[in-house]
């Protein structure tokens, strides 16, 4: 089990050929029932007995195994986009496909095969044969399928185990016609370990790493691996033994060089490669310049800026300049530069020997280096493009704390929610600084911004939060020092809104009601319906409405829905990603909440990240991302309620990976887009025309992953959170002329 190879993690899992075929698990008819073994096919050439023990170890969290990843196959039998395409006429085509990992107390018990096409086979005398390795027998034993999906239940699993603990199907093709096997399904008994999560390197000394990540459910050690190439290609395994604790120290007999690491846990198998890190080995030990960072800008230079506790302890530095992000500092397209040891910034002017370009975004990064040329630790990444900025040197600091966070305008100033690690605390802006309290304590670890929203209206403060990890969500409403917390769904405690499998909340407030919508999980299972509560401002209970089901069984890998919710002239609007068919979905309570012919998209796009709303120029305006490969961008859609679809165009160049965590905020017939994409944030504004241009905030090196913007007279407020710092900040900005 120390192998590098991937095992088999949870108690059911499906190996798709993406999805070409889903896996109707729970379907009627005899396709499901024992079958008993057909007659025995011909001699099938090349298809060996005992089959070679080469089994595929496969993750419950792929959910994919790809036409090309059978373990073995003949000649007449190819792969054809995510299917294995059979074709009879000579020689039996035939194809091979083995699971490892399998023990007494992890032993297969049903197979499941589903076919990419109706007939599953075509041609007079054309059958398909489904063979199960059965080590009782010494043989195979052969199934004439006749359903898709077709299920075989093992009554005796042991017998369909090999001594070294691997299963073997094949699927053999006998006539003339044709077939194509779309899936393969496998039941395991036992519980098996999930992937670990969160691994981390730390360089703790010269050829010293430190690696941790969090424990795995039924996992009883962890195996830990190692390689000098991306992607661990021959990764090299670390520990004799599984290591009990969730860490692990590793001694380097080579430095100044790239590592690379995953873990795997172990149990009844080993599950899955965890998401894989890097670092850099430096050769020598001198600190990190710490906050790398973008301090100037113009239309021909770059200035980057670092800082240093002490002297200088080396010759100087190395500066490394590269136009990817997450870039290799030993990589062949990037630039190394030689800085004076008392220097504390560099202005670039040029890369690779030609001037900079506008429009390419520049990566930096930086360490100390030795006399003899060695490197000392390096530096956090930092980016900058060429161009003028806005000017966001007012930098107001609000509060320590964490993301999620979300900001509103107030009567005559602002006021930011965030999560501190323990609570969710809201900031209002008072003049001379910010006034702090938190109106919902203690909610656990709150993930994402989806999970944290604010409204305002009339002196009224409406917050809400949901707590993933526990499914508990809170709605606090009032003022400073006046908060009341509700229960705004079923009945029992008034202080606590408790959701079994709720998430995505958000809220809107009018001068006469308050607003949230979450997604909840009704019963039966994988039924989560859009769930609204409104209640007076004025007082009285709240009242619950159930906009949308959806039919998750089927398919319990879609997406869950994304929304929005605005207050305008009375009515409560509502814009929905629907993650089924990926639709943008706009409709309000004066239309009966009817999603029938709604979807303001043009064409076939697959808008699958979180939307915003606003009204501004005289209608509503909404953004979302569409991360299909060969139109990836974000997109500005324009319309009302009397018309579908409405207008649509692109904000970001089209296939660049740009619009993630975006923000759109309006005042009368401006609006602000804040989004990040090529290793930056990027901010567009609108008056009359756009304007785009990357995001530089004096003096902070990276921005945290939940930003908001508001625009406010014509000039522009950033909320982020101060990664450098753990700060949450707010940056007045100044469009450029």
């Amino acid at each position: 089990m120390g192998d590098h190879r991937r095992k088999g993690l949870m108690l059911v899992f499906s190996l798709l050929l993406l999805g070409l075929v889903p896996y109707l698990g729970g379907c009627g008819g005899t396709g499901h029932q024992p079958v008993p073994p057909a007659e025995p096919v011909p001699s099938v050439p090349g298809l060996a007995w005992p089959p070679p023990e080469t089994g595929r170890l496969v993750s419950a969290h792929e959910n994919i195994v790809f036409g090309c990843e059978w373990s073995d196959k003949s000649d007449s039998a190819a792969s054809s986009g995510y299917s294995l395409q059979l074709t009879g006429g000579g020689a039996l085509p035939w194809a091979l496909f083995s699971l490892d990992g399998l023990g007494p107390e992890n032993e297969l018990t049903r197979v499941t095969v589903s076919y990419s096409e109706s007939p599953l086979s075509t041609g007079d005398g054309t059958q398909l044969f489904i063979g199960l390795a059965d080590y009782d027998q010494q043989g195979w034993a052969w199934f004439n399928p006749v359903l898709s999906p077709w299920s075989q239940e093992l009554s005796n699993p042991a017998d369909y185990r090999s001594p070294t603990g691997q299963a073997h199907v094949a699927v053999v093709l006998v006539g003339p016609g044709t077939a194509s096997v779309g899936a393969l399904n496998f039941t395991l008994a036992g519980d098996l370990p999930t992937v670990p999560e969160n691994l981390s390197a730390d360089p703790t000394g010269v050829g010293a790493v430190d690696l941790s990540w969090d424990s795995a459910a039924h996992a009883s050690g962890y195996n830990v691996y190692r390689d000098d190439a991306p992607g661990l290609p021959e990764p090299q395994l670390l520990n004799a033994e599984p290591v009990v604790e969730t860490a692990y120290s590793d001694t380097l007999t080579s430095t100044g060089k790239y590592y690379y690491y995953y873990v795997t846990a172990t149990g009844l198998a080993e599950s899955a490669p965890s998401a894989p890190v890097d670092i850099w080995a430096h050769e020598v030990e001198y600190p990190a310049p710490e906050n790398l960072r973008l301090t100037e800008k113009t239309t021909t230079s770059l200035t980057f800026g670092w800082d240093l506790e002490g002297s200088n302890p080396g010759a100087g530095y190395y500066l490394y300049i590269a136009t990817t992000a997450d870039f290799r500092i030993d990589d062949d397209e990037t630039e190394r530069l030689l800085v004076g040891p008392w220097a504390s910034d560099f202005e670039l002017k040029s890369f690779q020997g030609a001037p900079l370009e506008t429009g390419v975004t520049y990566f930096a990064k930086v360490c100390i280096r030795s006399s003899g040329n060695k490197t000392g630790r390096l530096s956090n990444e930092a980016a900058g493009q060429l161009g003028d900025y806005w000017d966001f040197s007012d930098i107001e600091m609000i509060d320590r704390g964490e993301v999620p966070l979300k900001a509103v305008k107030t009567d005559g100033g602002f006021a930011c929610a965030y999560y501190d690690g323990i609570a969710v605390n809201l900031a209002v802006s008072t003049g001379a600084g910010w006034q702090a309290e938190t109106p919902l304590p203690a909610v656990g670890e709150l993930l994402y911004a989806v999970y944290l929203d604010l409204a305002y209206a009339n002196g009224v403060y409406l917050l809400v939060a949901m707590d993933k990890a526990a499914g508990d969500a809170w709605a606090a409403y009032g003022a400073p020092g006046a908060w009341t917390r509700d229960r705004v769904h079923g009945d029992g405690d008034t202080t606590l809104l408790h959701i079994e499998s709720g998430f995505h909340i958000i809220c809107a407030a009018s001068a006469t009601e308050l607003a949230v919508l979450h997604l909840l999980d009704q019963p039966p299972p994988d039924q989560p319906t859009m769930t609204l509560h409104t209640r007076p401002i004025a007082g009285g209970s709240w009242s619950d409405f159930y906009l949308r089901t959806f039919d998750m069984s089927e398919n319990p890998y879609t997406l869950a829905p994304l929304h929005c919710l605005a207050y305008r002239n009375g009515d409560l609007y509502y814009l929905h990603n629907d993650g089924f068919e990926s639709g943008l979905f706009f409709t309000s309570r004066n239309l009966g909440w009817d999603f029938t012919d709604t979807d303001i998209r043009t064409g076939d796009y697959k808008f699958l990240a979180q939307p915003d709303l606003a009204w501004f120029d005289g209608g509503w305006r909404a953004i979302s991302l569409d991360n299909y490969p060969d139109r990836r961008g974000l997109y500005l859609f324009s319309g009302d309620e009397t018309s579908y679809p409405w207008q649509m165009e692109p904000l970001t160049p089209i296939g660049d990976y740009m619009g993630y965590n975006a923000r759109l905020d309006a005042d009368g017939d401006e609006a602000a887009v804040v989004y990040y994409g090529d290793g930056i944030y990027h901010l567009a504004l609108y008056s009359n025309n756009w304007l785009a241009e990357d995001l530089y905030v004096p003096g902070v090196a990276e921005l945290g992953d939940s930003v908001d913007v508001l625009l406010d007279g014509g000039e522009i407020y950033l909320f982020f959170r101060d990664q450098a710092t753990g700060e949450i900040k707010v940056a007045h900005g100044v469009p450029p002329e």
